[in-house]
């Protein structure tokens, strides 16, 4: 049953995770309509603000992360990459089974200046 439970509060953790992303690729995209370009530092502290305030994650066990891809595929296109990764505390540590760490990355793409 433990286990049962373990594995429930990881996706749970997994499927908020894709929709702080979900959500910050939509602010993000408004930002950009608006000619509001945002750094990768504010969407990043956006999207951490965003699971703490809506999605009840732990902000000191939270870390979001935005880079430009290193490839652009697409002309007057930025390619962001955006990373969460969450590490909750397990129910199963009694047996030896250690914190988890859930990571979800997606790409997010805006006009390029």
């Amino acid at each position: 049953m433990l286990g049962i439970l373990q594995v429930g509060i990881w996706m749970q953790s997994y499927n908020a995770l894709r929709s702080v992303a979900a959500d910050t690729g939509r602010y993000t995209a408004v930002q950009y309509q608006k000619v509001n370009n945002i750094s990768n530092l504010n969407m990043a502290q956006w999207a951490k603000d965003r699971a703490v305030d809506h999605y009840l994650f732990e902000s000191t066990l939270l870390s979001a992360d935005v880079t430009d891809a290193a490839n652009q595929q697409i002309v007057g296109v930025t390619e962001k990459t955006l990373t969460l990764t969450y590490t909750f505390q397990s129910i199963m540590s009694v047996v030896g089974i250690n914190d988890q760490t859930v990571t979800f990355a997606r790409p997010i793409f805006v006009k390029s200046s």
